[in-house]
């Protein structure tokens, strides 16, 4: 039986999501990365500590007293924080195991 899972950051919550209805009647809705922590302890405490980290940077972006307002985001920390995500993708795809790709 093989989920699919979104991968997202929506300002703290977690970077893991269900993705079809198997996933939700399975995990329910909400970010799952620390229920599949609990259940399976699939996630490094490096990979855990860098999922917080880029949440915590994307947090940071948004303007609580004007949510519409542009992020003020700069050409380098937009490839940093990119490139960052997209080596997280890649720990939690491996540490998921094989077929999480």
């Amino acid at each position: 039986m093989t989920h699919a899972l979104r991968f997202f950051d929506d300002y703290g919550s977690g970077w893991l999501w269900g993705g079809d209805a198997l996933a939700f009647q399975t995990f329910d809705v909400g970010p799952l990365d620390d229920l599949l922590q609990t259940r399976l302890a699939c996630f490094s405490p490096e990979t855990l500590s860098e999922a917080a980290a880029l949440s915590d940077l994307n947090a940071a972006t948004l303007n609580m007293a004007d949510p519409l307002s542009p992020l003020p985001l700069t050409a380098a920390f937009c490839q940093d924080f990119n490139s960052r995500a997209d080596a997280l993708l890649a720990r939690m795809r491996a540490e998921l195991g094989k077929d999480s790709a």
